[in-house]
């Protein structure tokens, strides 16, 4: 499981990557969903080899990835 910095640091390469936020700024539990298209696909695929599905983030259909 990812520490709070860690979590961070997986959000950031992710908007670099070219991800959209899509975020609930009034909720007090950290929880944000990453939108990204085709076109970014193969970035994020790179970026999320280093990471645990299942742990660290899910997916949620194919162009979205949940970070808690």
């Amino acid at each position: 499981m990812l520490t709070d910095i860690q979590s961070l640091e997986l959000f950031k390469s992710l908007i670099k990557d070219g991800c959209t936020w899509h975020g609930d700024v009034m909720s007090k539990k950290w929880s944000e969903c990453l939108y990204y298209s085709e076109h970014h696909a193969d970035a994020v695929k790179r970026t999320l080899e280093q990471y645990k599905e299942g742990e660290d983030y899910r997916r949620e259909g194919e162009y979205a990835i949940w970070i808690s």
